[in-house]
């Protein structure tokens, strides 16, 4: 569980912690659309599965459980409803209309 302290912190929340050893339901969409911000601003474009594992590669889990996988995904959710990526034909990659 999270919450944020200042809610006017979430528009403008751009950073993500790898490697923190938090549970997956620990971990703000907001930090998981971060991560797949840069996840794709290295790769060119992913199929959304290959997206959820490297991103969970990310916050350091080995493996894509159930809790992992939610997570990841609400992350990619909120990535294209930010305008960070696009997701077509199953295929997620970067948003270049984006204002970010």
């Amino acid at each position: 569980m999270f919450f944020w302290k200042d809610i006017s912190q979430i528009e403008n929340y751009t950073l993500f912690r790898p490697n923190s050893g938090r549970d997956a339901t620990d971990i703000p969409p907001e930090e998981v659309a971060n991560g797949v911000k840069q996840t794709l601003e290295q790769q060119f474009s992913l199929p959304t599965p290959d997206l959820a594992r490297l991103v969970a590669q990310l916050f350091g889990y080995s493996r894509m459980g159930a809790n992992v996988e939610a997570a990841m995904y609400q992350g990619i959710k909120l990535a294209v409803t930010k305008g960070y990526i696009k997701v077509e034909n199953g295929r997620a990659k970067l948003d270049h209309h984006s204002s970010l």
